[in-house]
């Protein structure tokens, strides 16, 4: 009989690919070099009762030191494996495009940040060292290419909705069951925990929500175990 396979512990993240616009009307991407010396996007764990787009915010700030941000909505949300300290740790990390003006960036030694770069999309899908991470930059290229095209946002993060079926929304009446309600995770809960198309009773709004967009990236059924890292 072969071995049961542990159960993996969730953690969630949130990290922001940042741009800045060209005066040739090209768009550069900020990497910079974590303490594991290996190039990616500014991210972190979720804080409190952070959204995942306070947490890439400030997580971008304090890793970068640039400030003035400008987030522009959310990209994708990706997934991965990974042991550390005797644990097996699924993870999913949601990134978020952000656009800088012309300030400059400071490497937060204290935050483990070593150096930077401001590259164009071909030199950064070079650099990167996270497989997974080249997928969201992608996208992250095509709604920048959109953005200096047209000079203006893809969408308010403010007026953003997640786009959710009717009938499914109409199934989850409000205000929840007693038995719903004590199943279901409590929103404040959920905006760290939840994984994409898991409902849950937002009070705010007075209706079922789901904290991570049905219409982002299904993450994989069994990612691969990459090497440890805890941001």
């Amino acid at each position: 009989m072969g071995k049961r396979r542990r159960k993996a512990d969730r953690e969630v993240s949130a990290g922001g690919i940042v741009f800045r616009r060209q005066e040739d009307q090209s768009a550069r991407f900020l990497l910079i070099r974590d303490p594991y010396q290996h190039w990616g996007f500014p991210k972190g764990h979720l804080e409190g009762v952070e959204t995942p787009a306070e947490t890439a915010l400030r997580e971008t700030t304090e890793e970068t030191g640039l400030t003035d941000l400008q987030l522009h909505g959310p990209i994708r949300i990706i997934d991965w494996h990974f042991r550390f300290r005797g644990r097996y740790i699924h993870k999913f990390c949601h990134f978020f495009l952000l656009e800088s003006p012309a300030a400059e960036v400071v490497p937060q030694e204290e935050e483990g940040i070593t150096d930077h770069r401001w590259l164009t999309l071909e030199d950064a899908f070079e650099q990167l060292s996270y497989e997974n991470a080249r997928t969201v930059l992608k996208r992250a290229g095509d709604m920048a290419r959109t953005l200096v095209a047209v000079g203006g946002a893809v969408h308010s993060v403010r007026k953003w909705k997640p786009r959710v079926k009717r009938r499914a929304e109409s199934c989850r009446r409000w205000p929840p069951s007693r038995l719903a309600a004590k199943r279901a995770r409590p929103w404040s809960e959920a905006c760290r925990q939840a994984g994409p198309g898991d409902w849950c009773p937002a009070p705010a709004s007075r209706s079922w929500n789901t904290p991570c967009p049905v219409s982002w990236s299904t993450p994989s059924s069994s990612p691969p175990i990459v090497s440890p890292s805890r941001r």
